[in-house]
């Protein structure tokens, strides 16, 4: 009980940071911190985490490649160009790979009650892409945070080739 009071205070201050941080007009939620005397249970490492880029050099057969784009509902216009841009790169360069069943891409409302188990399993708040290389039914999870960084509104070709490259890594099995 404590832990989920615990994960749920700490996903609503995560979603009122990046709802103001997208530009949102309606006021931020205010979280109160959790109480320093309850002590949080100790957790699992998690399985998502953040993508460095180059990724580390392991190489495995691939049997599947899921690329998946979460939002939330109110939605800013960089979180509508990544949107775009994703697509537009997966319309262009992948459609074999989805068609043969290689790839899958989704774009997904974090927000949406009909998504709460992929946003549970790729632990999605808001505008976030993650490509999933799944070698011998084992996810690896990779949050590209870094598309903040890629001036995606300026720079759409730059973007497009950024997100290019962390698919065409994941479909040689590099994670």
């Amino acid at each position: 009980m404590i832990k989920n009071s615990i994960v749920i205070i700490v996903l609503i201050g995560m979603l009122s940071v990046l709802v103001a941080g997208c530009g949102n007009s309606s006021p931020a939620i205010l979280v109160s911190p959790p109480d320093p005397s309850v002590t949080a249970p100790q957790s699992t490492p998690s399985s998502v985490t953040p993508s460095p880029v180059p990724p580390t050099q392991t190489i495995v057969p691939v049997l599947k490649t899921e690329v998946i784009y979460f939002h939330l509902t109110q939605r800013c216009v960089t979180c509508l160009c990544f949107e775009s841009r994703v697509k537009f790169v997966i319309d262009t360069y992948y459609k074999d790979a989805i068609s043969s069943g290689k790839m899958a891409f989704s774009i997904l409302n974090a927000q949406d009650k009909k998504n709460e188990d992929m946003s549970r399993k790729y632990k999605a708040v808001g505008s976030q892409l993650f490509v999933n290389t799944i070698s011998n039914g084992v996810d690896h999870i990779r949050d590209i945070q870094q598309i903040w960084d890629w001036n995606c509104n300026n720079d759409p070709e730059g973007f497009n080739r950024k997100v290019k490259d962390i698919i065409d890594q994941s479909l040689k099995g590099q994670f």
